[in-house]
């Protein structure tokens, strides 16, 4: 068995050569065969905003259903614009981007976390369902959890690449 953190063959980009990139399998690409993090669609992973030192929680549901940091950010977004492509300019994501991340976010649930009207001179709108607010909560305190949790071994992670790098 391999090691999950850093599959045989990927260069550590965790991701396998036949695998397409998130936004590719949002759009619904074929495969490219290269690697996810150089796409001959020109597509790129999302970057993290910021450069915190903690963990960036994925709660894996179920096959195809995760509640990640991207699809609660653009939950937040939705929330509180009220338009998924207000949502998606915030998250620095074309209208197609957002909206393919919204459409599989709502296909994870049973029933849609985000119910989305359709525009016209006035624009559309979106809003997030009950659903919607109550899985944003729930993964927003799991990770507030997760972050008292694992404190202690972050420090001493931290405390020891400052002794190797001689901080």
């Amino acid at each position: 068995m391999t090691d999950p953190i850093t599959p045989v063959g990927t260069g550590g980009s965790g991701l396998s050569v036949d695998e397409l990139c998130f936004p590719c399998k949002l759009l619904g690409k074929e495969s490219h065969g290269r690697s996810p993090f150089i796409c001959r669609n020109g597509l790129s992973p999302m970057k993290t905003k910021s450069n915190t030192v903690g963990a960036r929680l994925r709660v894996v549901l179920g096959p195809g259903a995760a509640v990640g940091p991207g699809q609660a950010a653009m939950l937040e977004e939705i929330r509180d614009t009220g338009s998924t492509a207000a949502a998606g300019r915030r998250m620095n994501m074309s209208y197609k981007q957002a909206w393919y991340l919204v459409k599989s976010i709502n296909n994870c649930f049973g029933k849609p976390l985000v119910v989305m009207h359709k525009g016209g001179r006035s624009g559309g709108s979106a809003v997030l369902t009950p659903l919607g607010e109550e899985v944003l909560m729930r993964y927003r305190r799991m990770e507030k959890l997760t972050a008292k949790a694992i404190d202690g071994e972050i420090k001493a992670l931290k405390t020891a690449l400052n002794e190797k790098s001689g901080r």
